[in-house]
């Protein structure tokens, strides 16, 4: 995972995501044309961001009123 994008998919494991729902991994990887070895490489990167992007919302969940304030009337 490159710096900076720790969190953000690539094109590919957004395309991956869009189409898993109800699909087995054999026939999601004959759907997108690719082995099951990479398809399992990207579902872990995937796990793995999804991890990484949890733990920074942990990290900074004790500052979400100074990111998001309040509005007048809310």
């Amino acid at each position: 995972m490159g710096k900076g994008k720790l969190c953000e998919l690539s094109p590919t494991e957004e395309t991956i995501v869009a189409n898993i729902k109800g699909k087995t991994r054999k026939r999601l990887a004959e759907v997108l044309g690719m082995e099951m070895s990479t398809l399992k490489s990207h579902i872990f990167r995937i796990r793995a961001k999804r991890e990484a992007a949890k733990k920074l919302i942990r990290k900074t969940d004790h500052i979400k009123s100074e990111l998001y304030p309040k509005r007048k009337g809310e």
